[in-house]
């Protein structure tokens, strides 16, 4: 979705500005918002390796 900024409803989050369309979408962003953005210092997954494959 697009958001004009100048009608937006905002928020910091992680010193980062969100903007939304609703101060509803705001509010529910502000409840839980790790469901809506993804942690920047997360460890990394660890990858699968395949079977066959040797190192």
């Amino acid at each position: 979705m697009t958001v004009e900024t100048a009608k937006a409803k905002a928020t910091v989050y992680d010193g980062n500005i969100h903007y939304f369309c609703s101060a509803d979408c705001r509010d529910k962003f502000e409840a839980s918002p790790g469901a809506y953005v993804k942690a920047r210092n997360a460890p990394p997954q660890p990858v699968a390796h395949q079977q066959g494959l040797h190192h």
